[in-house]
């Protein structure tokens, strides 16, 4: 609009004087240009078009990937100068529990968590005892077609978990009875939840894997979902049940350590330590996994140095997770999490399925073609996977799908 009026004054007839006055509604655009208001709304107008003009997206995408460098920077930065203070701030917080429990103590604490620990643990041996005629039933089931094994199976299961639900009505229902200290009743309450967690890992793990140390069952080689030796059964069982314990535990100390003042950089600093013995863990089982001795004589065997090459890829790839975890990648981190992940579910999936509906007669784990049946339900829990972790990741990064 200015240019236009500069314009239209600068072609005024030349017979018009320097002195001559322009006309009157030039005069009226140039007073309109230069109103605050009007000038407000047309720098609001430029901005609107600049914002809907299309971008580059070569530019978007160099913008988006320093974006993301920056933030790492800024965090790993936070950590760096959280570890100073470090010291301070858990001073401060170990302080702060101890007055506010009005002088119980390290010890005393301790002995209260036992105690209704060990209520639980009263409350799941009557559960033993009352339930001793279904446990006898399971034990002596037949398990000749897939419908008595599905059935003597799940029955294990249900048992399992009432032993859990038992437990937690021991130990958290005599807790809750009694008034305690906030600060006691949080503490207390968030690690008996770990050790429910803990428990309830126990029991899924013990349901796939049923490992042979699993008493009152008989063999319960016969009621294995997965079909592995009893020397593998038992050795994922007490790894995996390590693993999700620590998590459990972890998670809820840094929780409490939130709730109790400590800053976010310092209780980062204590999950990335806690995640370095996770690791730990998880290295460990991969090092020292004993071998299917049914696989070992079979001409498909993995070598030896097959075996080394895939156990040191999968340390190295947990090695990753965690720096990934610690520069706070989120996106590369769930990815990376996920691509191990689905390949390992996808071939228990069919593995279980396999074993659980093959042929009445036949081994567990053997070679039989699997069964219309199985192969149907083994497809569809593929795609059940798949979709669970898209919609997964989906959650994880933050992505709408109905936009």
């Amino acid at each position: 609009l200015l240019l236009a009026a500069v314009t239209i004054f600068s072609a005024a007839p030349k017979a018009q004087t320097e002195t001559s006055s322009p006309p009157a509604k030039v005069e009226e655009l140039l007073q309109l240009l230069g109103d605050p208001e009007v000038q407000k709304w047309l720098d609001a107008q430029k901005a609107a078009k600049a914002a809907t003009a299309p971008a580059n997206p070569v530019a978007q995408e160099k913008m988006a990937i320093e974006a993301n460098f920056e933030r790492i920077r800024r965090h790993l930065a936070s950590l760096a100068a959280a570890i100073p203070t470090f010291p301070q701030e858990l001073g401060r917080v170990l302080a702060t529990v101890h007055g506010d429990m009005m002088g119980y103590g390290l010890l005393r604490v301790l002995a209260i968590f036992a105690a209704f620990a060990a209520a639980g643990v009263l409350a799941q041996w009557l559960f033993w005892r009352l339930a001793a005629g279904l446990r006898a039933w399971i034990a002596s089931a037949n398990l000749a077609t897939v419908q008595d094994r599905l059935i003597a199976m799940f029955a294990r299961l249900a048992y399992s978990a009432g032993s859990v639900l038992a437990f937690a009505a021991g130990s958290i229902g005599a807790f809750l009875a009694f008034g305690w200290p906030p600060r006691l009743h949080q503490i207390i309450i968030a690690y008996l939840v770990a050790v429910l967690i803990y428990r309830s890992a126990r029991v899924l793990l013990e349901f796939l894997l049923s490992p042979p140390d699993l008493k009152g069952f008989g063999d319960s080689a016969r009621f294995r979902v997965l079909p592995v030796s009893d020397a593998r059964a038992s050795y994922w069982v007490r790894r995996f049940s390590l693993a999700i314990g620590w998590y459990a535990f972890g998670s809820a100390t840094v929780g409490l350590l939130g709730a109790l003042g400590l800053s976010l950089p310092a209780r980062q600093l204590v999950a990335y330590a806690l995640g370095l013995v996770l690791l730990a863990i998880g290295a460990e089982a991969v090092w020292n996994r004993p071998v299917d001795p049914r696989a070992a004589g079979s001409p498909a065997a993995e070598t030896w140095f097959n075996a080394k090459a895939r156990t040191y890829l999968l340390i190295l790839s947990f090695f990753i997770l965690w720096v990934l975890w610690v520069e706070s990648a989120t996106w590369a981190f769930w990815l990376m999490a996920v691509f191990l992940a689905l390949p390992l579910a996808i071939t228990a999936a069919r593995n279980a399925v396999n074993n659980v509906l093959r042929p009445a007669g036949s081994a567990p784990g053997g070679n039989e073609i699997p069964s219309v049946i199985a192969a149907v339900v083994e497809r569809g829990l593929r795609v059940a996977l798949v979709a669970a972790a898209v919609v997964f990741l989906a959650n994880r990064l933050g992505i709408d799908f109905t936009t």
